[in-house]
């Protein structure tokens, strides 16, 4: 079973969230398919049957500590090759 809590859990001060993908980072990083694959099929419903059409917000997507390594190497600048 995939648990993610809400922003507003967090708000109230409740339990730290569980992040949806259980990367684990002790020597680089590591996804199991299997865990992947059954975090989509868990959240496959939600996604097609969305209004009004198919989407997907996920709270806690990532563990913390792979959200920061991420923004910390997103490019501050504009790149030329950036459009818009």
């Amino acid at each position: 079973m995939i648990m993610a809590k809400t922003r507003a859990s967090k708000a109230l001060g409740l339990a730290p969230a569980v992040p949806v993908l259980p990367i684990d980072t002790s020597d680089g990083l590591a996804l199991d398919a299997g865990d992947a694959r059954r975090a989509g099929e868990a959240l496959s419903a939600r996604y097609c049957f969305a209004e009004p059409f198919p989407h997907l917000v996920v709270d806690n997507f990532l563990p913390e500590s792979v959200a920061r390594l991420a923004l910390d190497h997103f490019p501050r600048e504009a790149l030329r090759s950036d459009r818009v």
